[in-house]
């Protein structure tokens, strides 16, 4: 878990180091973005589940910035609870523009989450996401991506004589409007 918390601190601190200054003259300003997918579980006690996502954000040009939502939760028998979680993030997005239509990007973030485990209860706290991805510039206000995301939190979500916390993959697709 340390290492994760690591790696995903040198991603977004890699993001923040390397983000252009001067990118206004390419900035799209406001976006609305929502997405959907599966969370693969990484545990033997939680099964894999849905993955929505829906955003806020401003777009400076090579990076955004955006306030995220986000609901994830098992679908199908858990052995120790089903788990869901709500969370509320704040990211930043790092894209590599180019002549095509085809933008690759990295994005990391921090938030704050909710976890409902059907069997030991509820708790809350810190979690951190890193991921990447690539976004299809449809028309000049509405944009399909394809991205990969971790999740992970310190939280014990489930309190069995060990350490059971948060972690899952996420692949989604989503639709990203200019507002």
């Amino acid at each position: 878990m340390k290492r994760s918390i690591f790696a995903i601190g040198l991603l977004a601190a890699v993001l923040a180091v390397s983000a252009p200054t001067a990118v206004a003259a390419d900035a799209d300003g406001l976006y609305a973005s929502g997405s959907a997918g599966i969370s693969l579980s990484q545990d033997d006690w939680r099964s894999d589940g849905t993955f929505l996502s829906a955003a806020v954000g401003y777009d400076f040009g090579a990076v955004r910035t955006e306030a995220e939502y986000v609901w994830t939760g098992d679908s199908g028998f858990a052995p120790l609870g089903n788990i869901s979680v709500n969370a509320l993030n704040a990211n930043v997005v790092l894209e590599w523009e180019n002549d095509t239509i085809f933008v690759p990007y990295a994005k990391a973030g921090v938030g704050y989450a909710w976890f409902d485990n059907s069997v030991f209860g509820d708790d809350a706290g810190l979690i951190l996401n890193a991921g990447a991805g690539v976004r299809a510039d449809v028309t000049d206000n509405l944009s399909l991506q394809v991205e990969y995301r971790y999740l992970t939190t310190d939280i014990e979500v489930v309190d069995f004589g060990g350490n059971k916390d948060f972690d899952a993959n996420v692949v989604s697709v989503g639709v990203t409007f200019d507002l």
